[in-house]
């Protein structure tokens, strides 16, 4: 068997047979670090869970920002942000648990939503509002760019 770490992910490892002889191998399984142990998914605690939920949600939604295509209250996720949400939290959430997942980083204040406006694309941004502003701008500018290509 082998332990290999998951790309992209702090905490997430999967166990694998990695030679056998006779018979199946089977599917690998994914572990999660939970408090000094690895285990499965279904082991860990729902605060836990809804922790890592979260977490993985606010790391999409930066990496989204920075790229300037931030994640907006209205529009769809799309697929490269699920997945890896889904390598984070070892199940592919439905998007509505995403959507909710993010407005809980708001309260919390691990994101910023920044309306649209004449100089800013709308969407979660990161928490500090300098930050948030200068990525809204730049969003707003690539896609101006973008439609006047």
């Amino acid at each position: 068997m082998i332990l290999t770490p998951v790309k992209d992910t702090e905490d997430a490892f999967e166990l694998r047979v990695e030679k056998r002889n006779h018979g199946v191998k089977g599917k690998p399984l994914m572990l999660y670090w939970s408090d000094g142990v690895l285990l499965p998914r279904s082991a860990i605690d729902n605060a836990e869970q809804t922790s890592r939920l979260i977490n993985a949600c606010v790391s999409v939604a930066v990496v989204a920002a920075e790229q300037g295509t931030p994640i907006q209250r209205q529009r769809r996720l799309e697929k490269w942000m699920l997945d890896r949400i889904e390598g984070v939290v070892g199940y592919r959430p439905p998007e509505r648990e995403a959507k909710d997942a993010l407005a809980r980083a708001l309260g919390i204040g691990q994101l910023r939503y920044v309306n649209t406006s004449r100089h800013r694309t709308a969407g979660y941004y990161p928490p500090d509002q300098n930050r948030a502003a200068e990525h809204a701008s730049n969003a707003k500018r690539q896609a101006k760019r973008a439609g006047d290509g």
